[in-house]
């Protein structure tokens, strides 16, 4: 399946190094589109964007600043207007990933594609289920730290992305998928970490307890994937 990789980017430069040096460390990396979708409040940023040294790297500076409501989904946008790609996939300035993250999202991808009720794929997971490094299945969940979603389902979302808090588009993702049958395809350790401990919505107090408590190792994984509606 074809995969590009849109990240987005604000001010923090000390989370974005670690961001980029996870994202070289990923398997099949030089074989897919990489867009940084960067905020034009900091030059370090936009630097260290264009410097990022990935085989195919598109960087788009924002002429004006459109925020943590915003730039999500102009970097998704960017993805399926800018490339012939099938599957986009999210990332952020202070998201860290797994060496097998683009293994997982290609599995996933192919295998829920005809799903229709599967709306994303998250590689985020709280809770593991700590035996199962190879399962991925639906959950009426959804996680917004390094996600991903097809051509079509975008189409779907965009038409009802929220760029205020009523309610936010990760609240309108999550609605989406507890309030009906739709779903999204997990893993049930996650593949991504969340290292912002300071941002526009992290309560600081709260950072420990809202991240990934296992993390994949990241090791080559014959993945299965189960439930769903086809």
């Amino acid at each position: 399946m074809r995969l590009a990789v849109s990240i987005t980017v604000n001010d923090r430069p000390e989370y974005l190094g670690q961001v980029i040096e996870s994202w070289h460390h990923v398997r099949g990396i030089d074989e897919v589109p990489v867009i940084f979708q960067v905020e034009p409040k900091s030059d370090q940023c936009f630097d260290m964007c264009l410097k990022a040294g990935f085989k195919k790297q598109l960087v788009q500076l924002n002429t004006t600043q459109r925020g943590a409501l915003g730039n999500p989904y102009y970097a998704v946008e960017s993805g399926f207007s800018v490339l012939t790609t099938e599957f986009v996939l999210l990332g952020e300035d202070d998201s860290v990933v797994t060496a097998d993250a683009l293994e997982f999202f290609d599995f996933a991808a192919r295998s829920y594609r005809r799903h229709e009720k599967c709306l994303a794929v998250c590689s985020f997971e709280q809770m593991s289920l700590k035996q199962q490094a190879n399962l991925i299945y639906p959950r009426h969940y959804f996680a917004s730290v390094v996600w991903g979603t097809w051509r079509d389902r975008w189409g779907e979302v965009r038409e009802q992305w929220s760029f205020d808090y009523l309610p936010a588009w990760d609240q309108m993702l999550l609605d989406m998928v507890k309030l009906t049958e739709r779903y999204c395809a997990f893993p049930a350790i996650s593949r991504s970490q969340h290292i912002g401990k300071y941002g526009t919505h992290m309560p600081v107090d709260q950072f420990e307890v809202m991240q990934a408590e296992t993390v994949h190792d990241g090791s080559p994984q014959n993945y299965i994937a189960i439930g769903g509606d086809a």
